[in-house]
């Protein structure tokens, strides 16, 4: 069996809450998605943080090879999104923010999804913010740095909800799901049906985000749990 492989052209994690919102990480080598927070501590309220990963793949090849029959659609079995997950290091795990400082721990046992981005957005040229400590740097002074980012998907352009959708599942018609026993699996999702739809013009190709499913979105905790250390 032959495999093709389509390499994102453009990535982006974007994230909720006051220090990540407006903030563009798209030179980060890594994409860490994670939630946590939701909680008051000897009277101090600690943020609820998500992210989210956005990826676009351009079909336009495919579909080439399509039409000039040197891939014989018909004989497609599956579409499939595939990245490789890093144990996060120390460094990681260590507490970025200067206030409402959150635990940080390896997620196990939760569910992530990939659905469809449903309009254009920008990778944007933001921080690396592991190479920059700019969490840490910039605590209690933090800035837009570009687009796309949780508000908006390009300048000026706001997302249609916050993070693309509030709850992604209930938002859109196709989306898949993963379980992660351990929390060091490969992602491998089955989007055959959301690529499908974009092939037959029943919808638009904006890319694909992965997100933990929304029950683990609204957990609330003393930990930042992080579950998936993407190498990109």
């Amino acid at each position: 069996m032959s495999v093709y492989r389509i390499y994102p052209s453009k990535s982006n994690t974007i994230a909720s809450g006051s220090a990540f919102e407006y903030i563009n990480s798209s030179q980060n080598p890594v994409s860490d998605i994670f939630y946590g927070g939701g909680f008051t501590e000897n009277g101090v309220y600690r943020e609820n943080n998500i992210s989210r990963l956005l990826l676009y793949f351009d079909l336009s090849n495919l579909v080439t090879k399509f039409s000039d029959l040197i891939i014989n659609s018909g004989t497609v079995q599956s579409f499939r999104i595939v990245l490789k997950n890093s144990v996060p290091s120390d460094k990681i795990l260590i507490p970025e923010y200067q206030n409402a400082t959150l635990n940080k721990a390896i997620s196990a046992s939760f569910d992530l999804i990939s659905f469809p981005i449903d309009k254009d957005w920008d990778e944007g040229r933001g921080y690396d913010l592991f190479d920059t400590n700019y969490l840490i740097k910039s605590a209690g002074n933090l800035r837009l740095t570009g687009n796309s980012n949780w508000i908006y998907a390009k300048s000026n352009d706001s997302w249609n909800e916050p993070g693309i959708y509030n709850n992604p599942t209930a938002s859109t018609t196709y989306y898949s799901t993963q379980h992660f026993q351990l929390g060091s699996e490969d992602i491998s999702m089955d989007v055959t049906n959301i690529v499908n739809d974009w092939l037959s013009g029943g919808s638009i190709n904006y890319g694909l985000a992965v997100s933990y499913s929304r029950p683990y979105e609204l957990e609330s905790g003393d930990r930042q749990q992080i579950s998936i250390h993407l190498v990109q």
